[in-house]
């Protein structure tokens, strides 16, 4: 069985972090594509980003995921500090959003994790040979 493609690997990334981390990156790849519409319902998008990371042309899927892993590499080193978004006290609610804010410990694994994958699968190199 050969290895997963870098467009899989991506979504399994994004799809397997917690909540918080990954509905912001799911926003902010839709805002960064202009796929973010003020009236999206927020269950659309995991879909959104799904069209965006795989697209039916393959020469276009080879174009969005390398932008998709700069937008990432970029994100997941300067994910806000603010002591709010990082509270870890029970029964915070955020504002304008359903999700639920995250620990600090959630996010370096979650960065721990992504620079993994940019080191192997997802680095410049392998992704230059993606086709």
């Amino acid at each position: 069985m050969s290895d997963p493609s870098p467009d899989r690997l991506l979504l399994e990334f994004i799809e397997g972090l917690p909540a918080t981390i990954r509905h912001d990156l799911w926003d902010a790849i839709a805002l960064a594509f202009e796929k973010r519409a003020r009236n999206l319902d927020e269950s659309a998008l995991p879909e959104v980003v799904r069209e965006i990371i795989q697209p039916q042309e393959d020469w276009l899927m080879r174009q969005r995921v390398i932008l998709v892993t700069g937008l990432l590499d970029h994100l997941m080193n300067t994910v806000p500090l603010e002591a709010d978004y990082w509270y870890e006290g029970p029964n915070r609610s955020v504002i304008g959003s359903v999700v639920t804010p995250i620990v600090r410990l959630h996010y370096r694994q979650a960065q721990a994790r992504w620079y993994e994958l940019r080191c192997g699968p997802l680095s410049p190199e392998a992704l230059a040979i993606f086709s």
